[in-house]
């Protein structure tokens, strides 16, 4: 995983990337309050010149669950915006990025923040 800005990335703490050196997932299991509703965040990318098979991840927040890809790759970095709303159902929720590409795929998930929806 690559941690750090990319070209064309927009202004965020960090970033991740999904397969750099093989197949890979983040999670991290963060507290939240049964019954309250969520909304998750995130932007990605296909990064210019891979193959879409090399571009296809899922992402869990709760029991939310988005299939994203496989993605074709433009001449230039283009990110797209995306949401998972979910309610908790305990005092801990897993938000979680698994790659579902062949070995050496470059899908990028960027780190984002999970917080009660208004």
């Amino acid at each position: 995983m690559v941690a750090g800005v990319r070209a064309g990335l927009p202004a965020l703490k960090a970033a991740r990337e999904l397969d750099s050196n093989g197949p890979s997932r983040i999670l991290q299991d963060v507290a939240t309050s049964p019954g309250s509703t969520y909304r998750l965040s995130f932007i990605y990318s296909a990064p210019p010149g891979t193959a879409p098979a090399e571009n296809h991840f899922s992402g869990f927040a709760g029991s939310a669950v988005a299939e994203i890809g496989p993605l074709t790759s433009g001449a230039q970095t283009s990110w797209i915006t995306r949401t998972l709303d979910f309610v908790a159902t305990a005092a801990s929720s897993r938000i979680e990025f698994l790659d579902l590409s062949p070995e050496q795929a470059a899908a990028w998930a960027p780190t984002s923040t999970s917080s009660p929806s208004s």
